[in-house]
């Protein structure tokens, strides 16, 4: 440990050596004015925000979008059984998706089948213009219920002209990792079109196990059946993307395909290395703008979205015995264990409309409504004989189907807010999103804030807000399975939400922020239980603060620091399961000459208790540290450097009970990473 702090220490100072240039100053006024003139100023904003850009980003060596949302404050990454990536707001219910929203340019894009953006936690941070993340129940975006938080990714699209340029990158490193990528802008004149591609892939497995059958969860007889081994985490994903806009009329198309190893297995089992589950994404939105004599806004959008989850897999291993799934009084053996290929493909069309106002003096008020359609199309399910009399495999898509494949749902969202200026330092954000659907009846979710300026280098925040989340398709619909049984008459869980925050501004990008929030998590979801059956279960009520400090150190190396605690009781009064109480996060970015700058990156991660049922002793925390190194030419080309986990910490993510005993692997070891940058 010693030795670590030393190293810490040594890199620290060399970071302040040498004579340096203006080169980050300028870097950091290019962001300023950037924001300035897209009017995003989240020390403004009704809500608590943390921006984090794209280009800064890239010089810290962060690789991608989970990278990048590892320093938001109260913010945890965490995994499930098949290696899908998700990240945890403030503790909120961390066993199940869908609790945070994911846009890319205004675009909802969390999938249908988990209600969960996975497929784009690997994006390249060199497509990422800007992150926005807002803490806490409520959206940006009018007309969408975000339950515990949002992301909003802002790409190259957004064109400010001078400051912009075409971009081609390629990139190599451990596990066999390799991808490139590239966006071009393109003005004809008023016709403005964007398009965006990339590629990656890796061989990445992580030691893991015993898998569930060592806990004799499906019998002692099975026991001996258990595995430990490498759970395959290997990755292939490309996706492009094009948006183009022409006066008021915009069209924007993305195509991802992300192919992923089966990681811990769909049932808990360790599965072989060329097991994947597939999942693309391809959505189409069409909108258009326009200011009305002056004091109107018109915005309309409409948009198509298809998902789908393919599973291609050995699912259980040669021997296991278990009861028959149509007799249960009947034992089967397979001698060959089961292989299945499961694919569920659904499709979501919605429309919005959106009118704002501003002919009240000192108001802006919106009102509006989003309406939606989701349903799966296409259900199949391929498995090896369930009775048990052979090994060969047998179409049960219509008799014995995974997924239910009549599912539906319809949703209208109606909203209204006002902004209300009550002075120039003081100024109110209230407003009512009414939301109905096939599940539920109307619910109601109202939202205030107040911002107050008291002087030019000093701004409070307060606010309360109720949002809910919508049970996700596995959740509600799957069948047939013994590990994860849907329940159509989920309700969705509700949040009531308390927020207060102040800030202290050094100057334009320089700042330190003091939130506070408490809120009360009701009907809230898991399959925690005997029958593995979803419901609606224990309320729990979370409470705690978060610190954030940016500053510029001098005039080439800036500093960035957050730590945030939460903590709370469920309804029964026991302590909360699977969350770290502390997180601590930050960087160093030093210029070093006019084209090298280096960077120190830091994150902690504390422990995380089980639940009162689980025997196992407390997940244990985690210290990373991250080195970049980056060199820009003066032809536009950036050499950058990264060496991830340098002190090669063990990082795992919780398992749910009677499952991995020793938890989920997160990664193997260090790993480095090398990027070539051209601006075009």
């Amino acid at each position: 440990m010693v030795q670590r702090i030393a190293i810490v220490a040594t890199v620290s100072l060399t970071l302040f050596a040498n004579p340096l240039s203006e080169s980050l100053k300028k870097d950091l006024q290019t962001f300023s004015h950037i924001a300035d003139i897209s009017k995003e100023n989240e020390f403004f904003q009704p809500h608590i925000v943390s921006i984090y850009r794209g280009y800064e980003l890239e010089k810290l060596g962060v690789q991608t979008l989970q990278d990048a949302l590892w320093l938001v404050p109260g913010v945890d990454i965490y995994s499930n059984n098949l290696g899908a990536i998700y990240p945890v707001f403030r503790g909120s219910n961390p066993i199940t998706f869908g609790q945070t929203k994911l846009f890319i340019d205004g675009v909802l894009v969390n999938n249908l089948f988990g209600d969960h953006y996975t497929q784009y936690m690997q994006m390249p941070i060199e497509l990422i213009k800007r992150i926005e993340v807002v803490r806490g129940p409520g959206s940006k975006s009018e007309g969408v219920n975000a339950y515990a938080g949002s992301i909003y990714i802002t790409t190259y699209a957004e064109n400010f002209g001078e400051f912009e340029c075409n971009k081609v990158f390629v990139k190599r490193g451990s596990q066999l990792f390799r991808g490139g990528g590239f966006y071009t802008n393109h003005h004809l004149g008023e016709l403005k079109l964007y398009t965006e591609f990339y590629y990656q892939q890796d061989d990445k497995s992580v030691y893991s196990g015993p898998d569930m059958l060592y806990t004799g969860y499906l019998g002692e007889v099975n026991k001996p059946l258990a595995k430990a081994g490498e759970a395959p985490l290997w990755l292939k994903n490309y996706s492009f993307a094009m948006t183009m806009s022409l006066g008021g009329f915009k069209l924007q198309v993305r195509d991802n395909r992300y192919k992923h190893g089966m990681g811990f297995g769909v049932s808990y089992l360790l599965p072989p290395k060329n097991d994947y589950y597939l999942m693309p994404n391809r959505y189409m939105e069409m909108s258009y703008q326009k200011d009305l004599a002056k004091v109107w806004h018109l915005e309309l959008k409409s948009g198509v979205r298809h998902d789908s989850l393919s599973m291609d897999t050995h699912y259980a291993p040669a021997g296991l015995v278990v009861p028959s799934p149509f007799d249960p009084d009947r034992i089967v053996v397979y001698k060959e264990g089961m292989y299945g290929f499961f694919q569920a493909k659904q499709s979501t069309i919605y429309a919005k409309a959106y009118l704002g106002y501003k002919g009240w003096s000192r108001h802006e008020v919106v009102f509006g409504a989003r309406g939606s359609k989701e349903r799966t199309y296409g259900v199949t399910t391929i498995t090896t004989d369930k009775t048990g009399q052979s090994g060969q495999l047998v179409d049960y898509s219509e008799s014995f189907p995974f997924l239910d494949p009549k599912a539906k749902r319809v949703s209208s969202i109606f909203f209204l807010s006002d902004t209300f200026e009550y002075s120039r330092d003081l100024t109110f954000y209230y407003g009512i999103n009414l939301e109905r659907n096939t599940q539920s009846d109307y619910i109601f979710n109202p939202r205030f804030s107040m911002v107050y300026q008291i002087d030019t280098a000093n701004i409070f925040k307060a606010s309360y807000a109720k949002s809910q989340r919508n049970p996700s398709w596995q959740e509600l619909f799957t069948i047939n399975n013994i590990t994860k049984v849907g329940n159509p008459h989920l309700r969705p869980e509700r949040v009531h939400a308390l927020e207060a925050s102040f800030i202290h501004r050094f100057g334009a990008d320089d700042f330190v922020q003091a939130s506070i929030f408490f809120l009360r998590n009701k009907n809230l979801i898991d399959n925690i239980n005997l029958e593995h059956k979803y419901l609606n279960r224990k309320d729990q009520n979370l409470y705690g603060f978060e610190l954030e400090l940016s500053k510029m150190v001098d005039a080439y190396t800036k500093l960035y620091a957050n730590y945030s605690f939460v903590d709370g009781r469920n309804s029964c009064g026991t302590p909360l399961a699977n969350i770290a109480k502390h997180m601590a996060k930050g960087y160093l970015l030093r210029q070093l000459t006019p084209n090298l700058s280096v960077s120190l990156l830091a994150r902690y991660v504390g422990d995380k208790h089980r639940f009162s049922f689980d025997t196992r002793k407390p997940l244990r925390g985690y210290t990373t540290c991250d080195l970049g190194l980056s060199y820009a030419f003066d032809n536009g080309l950036h050499l950058r450097f990264s060496a991830k986990n340098i002190f090669d910490a063990t990082i795992k993510y919780p398992s749910p009970p009677y499952t991995y005993i020793e938890d989920y692997s997160a990664m193997k070891g260090r790993a480095f990473i090398f990027s070539m940058v051209w601006g075009l």
